[in-house]
């Protein structure tokens, strides 16, 4: 009797081996653990209302990139693969993306005709401390835990 419980009990966790490494196999996108990264973007004490925050990190090799687009109220939420599913723990450069294009010729509809690249007139809106990988002023860094990162931009 003793041996049949035994057998029995063996037999399920070889049935279970399998079904963990499905489970676990299911369960994350081998990127690691995302926290979530939120905060406002102003400039003069009023909110940018458009553009793309870039959250660049510093140690390329152990983690990815992050971005928010900035909505009409200032406020970001950051994503790395999924929509607001945050950032990987880390230092960070971070970069804000804010330009108007310009110098299109557009369709009677008013559609910018896109296949004119040497008409494309792109200007910065915002300067280099802020806009340029190399250059950004804007550091943070990500903790393990909830986060917020309220950006004012001085110009």
């Amino acid at each position: 009797m003793a041996n049949r419980v035994w057998l029995d009990l063996l037999r399920r966790g070889v049935l279970m081996v399998p079904m963990l490494g499905l489970v676990a196999g299911c369960s994350d996108d081998d990127l690691g653990r995302r926290y979530p990264v939120t905060g406002r973007v102003t400039r003069q004490g009023q909110p940018v209302t458009k553009g793309t925050v870039n959250f660049m990190p510093v140690d390329l090799a152990s983690s990815r990139a992050a971005s928010g687009e900035i909505q009409s109220d200032g406020s970001y939420s950051l994503t790395t693969k999924y929509p607001g599913d945050g950032a990987l723990v880390g230092d960070y450069r971070v970069v804000i993306n804010l330009a108007e294009v310009g110098g299109l010729e557009k369709t009677p509809g008013g559609i910018p005709i896109l296949n004119q690249p040497k008409k494309v007139q792109v200007k910065n809106l915002v300067p280099p401390k802020y806009s340029d990988p190399g250059q950004t002023v804007l550091k943070f860094k990500v903790e393990p835990h909830s986060n917020t990162y309220d950006i004012n931009l001085t110009d």
